[in-house]
């Protein structure tokens, strides 16, 4: 009987221990993704800054256009590539702007997965510390003397009283 506790307490102990480690791959794994997905928000905020000028000066051409005199307004060609461009811009914005969200998610998501990991894997350290405790525990209660066990049994069969149910209501 008590080899076949300790046996369950090692292994237990084993498990928990390889559950950790798998866990610390996940939390690695999530923090290049979280790494990852960081540059790319990077990389689309600078894609988003690139296009700034761009609109800018669109808009600015185009307002230019508008300011003269009356006489020499045209609605030719050139102002309408003028308001395509600014027009194509706009919706490229838009959508890294979409992107950008999206990825902001993504990294709000990865963030809570990782904190979630992290407070499991400390849950299993936790589990580890009490599993080895009583793997220290056994190993310490194989070397006692004899009779340091007798009378134990005695001991550990007190009785506990319990109120009845009619009691309860009171």
């Amino acid at each position: 009987m008590d080899e076949q506790l300790t046996a369950a307490l090692k292994e237990r102990a084993q498990v928990t221990g390889s559950v950790r480690t798998h866990m610390q791959a996940q939390v690695d794994a999530c923090r290049a993704e979280l790494a990852a997905a960081q540059q790319r928000k990077a990389e689309l905020q600078a894609a988003i800054d690139g296009k700034r000028e761009p609109i800018a000066l669109a808009r600015q051409r185009y307002h230019m256009r508008k300011q003269r005199p009356v006489r020499e307004l045209v609605h030719d060609e050139v102002e309408d590539a003028l308001t395509q461009e600014f027009h194509d811009l706009q919706v490229i914005v838009n959508n890294l702007q979409m992107k950008m969200k999206q990825q902001n998610a993504e990294i709000s998501q990865l963030h809570a997965t990782l904190a979630h990991l992290e407070g499991n894997i400390n849950d299993k350290a936790n589990a580890g510390a009490l599993d080895q405790q009583c793997l220290d525990i056994r190993r310490a209660s194989a070397f006692l003397p004899l009779s340091a066990h007798e009378g134990f049994s005695e001991k550990a069969h007190v009785s506990v009283h319990c109120p009845s149910h009619e009691s309860w209501s009171r």
